[in-house]
């Protein structure tokens, strides 16, 4: 997960994927970036209801389908 500022944070995210996978970390096949992060969250801090809302939360659902079938696969 990372956080950037500006409006074009896709390339930052992309990287990062990259850089994971160059470290042999796992890296889930599916992403998503919030442009304008500071317009897309309500006075009580919870993220507005909305299509960017919707794709971090199928990021995130699959980030959980990837640790449960990651999860006791090695001895470290």
């Amino acid at each position: 997960m990372q956080v950037s500022g500006g409006s074009q944070s896709f390339n930052a995210v992309t990287t990062l994927r990259l850089l994971g996978r160059w470290m042999r970390m796992v890296t889930i096949p599916n992403q998503s970036s919030v442009p304008k992060a500071f317009e897309e969250f309500d006075e009580a801090g919870r993220m507005k209801p909305g299509p960017l809302y919707d794709r971090v939360v199928d990021v995130m659902e699959e980030l959980v389908k990837f640790t449960l079938l990651l999860r006791d696969r090695s001895d470290y």
